[in-house]
C-alpha cells in the first residue's frame, strides 16, 4: 500500500534477471492501481456473480417446479379419479399408475373387494333372515 497524489494505491514491483542476445541485466516492472478502481472492479465482479447466481437459482427453481408438477401429474389424476367416485362405487381402480403407488392402489382394490364381498354377504344374510321370518316352517 502506498499513496500517490493523495490517493491510496496498490503497488507491485517485480525484478527479474533477463538475457537478450548477449546482453544480461535486471528488468524492473512497476505497476500500480488506485484502490478505488480496484474496489470498483471487485464490486462489479461481485454484482455480476450475484446476478448470475440469482438467475441460475431462478432457472433451477423453475425447472424443479415444472419437474415436480409433471412428475406428480399421475398422482393428481389418481386423486381426482378417487375423489370423483361415489360412496357406492366399490369397483377396482383401473387406471395406469406409477410404480411407486402401485402397491397402494392394489391395497385399495383389495379393500374395495373385501367391502364389496362383506356387503354381498350381509345382503344374503338379510335375505335369508327375511325369508326365514316370512316362512317359519
Amino acid at each position: 500500500m502506498a499513496e500517490y497524489r493523495g490517493e491510496p494505491v496498490r503497488v507491485l514491483r517485480m525484478r527479474e534477471s533477463t538475457t537478450i542476445g548477449n546482453l544480461t541485466g535486471d528488468t524492473i516492472v512497476t505497476v500500480w492501481q488506485r484502490d478505488s478502481d480496484r474496489n470498483a472492479f471487485a464490486a462489479a465482479l461481485a454484482r455480476r456473480a450475484a446476478a448470475l447466481i440469482a438467475s441460475l437459482m431462478a432457472a433451477l427453481a423453475l425447472v424443479v417446479w415444472f419437474g415436480v408438477k409433471i412428475g406428480l401429474r399421475p398422482l393428481n389424476d389418481l386423486q381426482d379419479a378417487i375423489q370423483h367416485r361415489s360412496p357406492d362405487d366399490l369397483r377396482d381402480i383401473r387406471r395406469p399408475v406409477p410404480a411407486e403407488v402401485f402397491g397402494i392402489v392394489a391395497t385399495l382394490n383389495r379393500l374395495f373387494g373385501q367391502v364389496r364381498q362383506s356387503i354381498e354377504d350381509h345382503q344374503v344374510f338379510i335375505s335369508n333372515a327375511a325369508h326365514q321370518l316370512r316362512n317359519p316352517a
